[in-house]
């Protein structure tokens, strides 16, 4: 006889964070990305945003 398929656990609800909590996490981000996005693109990624932008003239 087959085994029966072992049944997931209920989804646990959503979890609910204070505002201060949010505004935090949110600051804690930008200040990791931040250097990520003032750095400059490597060249393989320079070429493909010109490919682009030669499709859209």
């Amino acid at each position: 006889m087959p085994k029966e398929p072992s049944r997931l656990p209920d989804p646990l609800p959503p979890a609910s964070l204070k505002p201060a909590v949010r505004r935090q996490i949110g600051q804690s981000l930008r200040g990791l990305y931040a250097e990520t996005l003032s750095a400059p693109m490597g060249q393989r990624l320079t070429d493909l945003v010109a490919q682009i932008e030669k499709l859209d003239r």
